[in-house]
């Protein structure tokens, strides 16, 4: 009986045991990659329309990516308030600090380039590494300083899913504005994205792999726009093809200016779609009034051996 007893014990423990490996593993089967520009994050006077002067509060912005379900986010339009090191911002130093709970520890970085000392409309990368790990260290593009709209370079940032398991690049980008009229920008920006694919086998090389997202503000209008034809003849994919909006705006209210781009060919972004990120209990005016005039954008990546 005894035996009989201990033997049950075991089995049960070892079933648990698979069951909590099992879950571990469904549970971690995709990251979810996002980017969010938070419009003059740390520079509340130069918002626009009705969010003009009024800052965002760490609480809300941590509500927003928590729901969103992220595990990395590209940033855009984030303002610093140092000159020296690493550029910080005290909103988002608050919103990581309020993420790191119930096992997340959330981070982040901000980007401006070697030579730059911009604290003004940066790029950057935030994630939790309870879920994923850099893998080196950030890799700024080698375009001219100031040549993008943003004030920061585009950099590239590789991170781990963990040993043995599938490790991604992310390139965060802010590209010219329509302001100043649509032909113009969309000229300069055919411009950044010819700067941008050219450095590519650079990054390719620093970080042995292909598995490759350019994500954020890109601007374009259409998905036919030539710049993004740059990057489809170099064998990525548009993941927001289909031209969801994601600015907020009265005026301009067909705005798709926030993309995904993604190599085709690789196997982690085979079922790879692009979402926009809408809270449910908050209009589209009291979102860009607390938040920013950009919706979240969301992607999926598989975790794959």
């Amino acid at each position: 009986m005894k035996r009989n007893t201990a033997f049950i014990r075991i089995l049960l423990l070892s079933l648990l045991l698979i069951f909590g490996f099992t879950h571990f593993s469904f549970a971690l089967d995709q990251v979810v990659v996002g980017a969010w520009n938070v419009e003059d994050l740390g520079k509340p006077e130069h918002r626009g329309n009705s969010a003009k002067g009024v800052p965002q509060q760490a609480a809300d912005i941590a509500n927003y990516i928590k729901s969103s379900g992220v595990h990395v986010l590209a940033l855009e339009e984030i303002y610093a308030e140092n000159e020296t090191g690493n550029p910080q911002n005290d909103t988002l130093n608050k919103v990581v600090k309020t993420l790191s709970s119930d096992g997340a520890t959330w981070t982040y970085r901000l980007f401006r380039g070697p030579t730059s000392k911009a604290v003004t409309r940066l790029t950057g990368v935030m994630w939790n590494e309870a879920i994923l790990k850099p893998a080196g260290d950030p890799m700024p593009l080698d375009v001219p300083p100031n040549s993008f709209h943003g004030k920061g370079k585009p950099t590239a940032m590789k991170f781990s899913a963990g040993q043995g398991k599938m490790d991604f690049v992310i390139i965060p980008v802010h590209m010219k504005s329509n302001r100043g009229g649509v032909e113009k920008a969309a000229l300069q920006r055919v411009e950044e994205a010819k700067m941008i694919v050219a450095c590519l086998p650079a990054v390719g090389e620093k970080f042995a792999t292909d598995n490759i997202i350019i994500i954020g503000d890109v601007n374009a209008l259409h998905h036919s726009e030539e710049a993004i034809k740059i990057f489809l003849d170099k064998g990525f994919r548009d993941l927001n093809e289909q031209d969801l909006v994601t600015y907020i705006s009265k005026k301009c209210t067909n705005s798709p200016l926030d993309r995904a781009l993604v190599h085709s060919y690789q196997r982690v972004f085979s079922d790879s779609k692009m979402e926009v990120f809408k809270p449910t209990k908050m209009t589209p005016e009291e979102f860009r009034q607390k938040l920013s005039d950009h919706y979240m954008i969301r992607v999926s990546v598989k975790i794959t051996p």
